[in-house]
């Protein structure tokens, strides 16, 4: 197999590793979901889970721990202890525990992403990714989250982001669906139209 092929394959076998740990994490995201409804604990997992996501987003030496297949289970459970025992609810204590023993650790981070989406789905609620070259005034904000709002009939959390690349305007993105309204691509299909015409 020459070097391209090589790259192919590899490419190939990370995005299907990709897709099963999503999966496999959605599975585990949806049993303690199901739990913390029949608990009645929802909430309280939903805020513990966003704290641990947090963590995990901003430790890299507790992402090295996670995902780490050289600690012991059994003292990689003593550690787990220390971390969050007296700070989590059981539920919420007893699945982290569950994916130690299952040696999954690694999609908790993914896991408490699609807990908080399952969330917000039975709530009405959609996450909202809004991208622009410059930071918009609030006035701006309002009026985007309002017409989401109405357009797609669902409460709408817009999470703000910056990317000067675009030169101007901005970007939707809704899951996998992106509304381009930047500059840089409105320059483009100017470019493309007078190419054509």
């Amino acid at each position: 197999m020459g070097k391209q092929g090589s790259t192919d394959y590899n490419n190939l076998n990370r995005k299907i590793s990709m897709k099963e740990n999503h999966r496999s994490a959605k599975r585990y995201a949806k049993a303690l979901f199901d739990l913390a409804q029949e608990k009645k604990v929802l909430e309280t997992v939903l805020e513990e889970l966003r704290a641990v996501r947090h963590l995990i987003t901003e430790s890299t030496v507790l992402q090295d721990f996670l995902s780490s297949p050289a600690i012991s289970h059994q003292k990689r459970r003593i550690m787990l202890g220390h971390l969050f025992k007296e700070r989590l609810n059981r539920l919420t204590y007893n699945f982290i525990l569950f994916l130690g023993a299952k040696r999954k650790l690694f999609l908790l981070r993914k896991a408490c992403e699609i807990f908080e989406d399952m969330y917000l789905a039975v709530k009405n609620v959609l996450r909202v990714q809004l991208i622009s070259a410059q930071p918009l005034e609030h006035s701006q904000v309002k009026t985007i989250g309002e017409r989401l709002k109405s357009k797609l009939n669902k409460d709408v959390i817009l999470s703000l982001e910056k990317d000067e690349r675009m030169l101007g305007g901005f970007t939707i993105k809704i899951n996998d669906t992106v509304y381009d309204f930047s500059l840089i691509t409105q320059l483009e299909r100017f470019r493309q139209n007078v190419i054509c015409a």
